[in-house]
């Protein structure tokens, strides 16, 4: 992720490490990296993502079937 996305979902030095992920941080320092491993910690960046629309969604299943 990239700092503004860290921002957004709340990430920062005083994040404890998640229980269902982990979040790498920056060598002599508590600033997470950007790396997140593991769906626990993308929970809350995810979160921030607005859901595509239900045709949308329809539309990129059927694309993907064609191919």
């Amino acid at each position: 992720m990239n700092s503004e996305a860290l921002r957004r979902a709340g990430y920062a030095a005083t994040i404890p490490d998640l229980a269902a992920g982990e979040i790498l941080r920056r060598d002599g320092s508590a600033e997470p990296l950007g790396t997140l491993r593991e769906f626990g910690a993308l929970g809350p960046v995810r979160a921030l993502i607005p859901a595509a629309a239900h045709e949308a969604q329809v539309e990129a299943l059927r694309e993907a079937a064609a191919r």
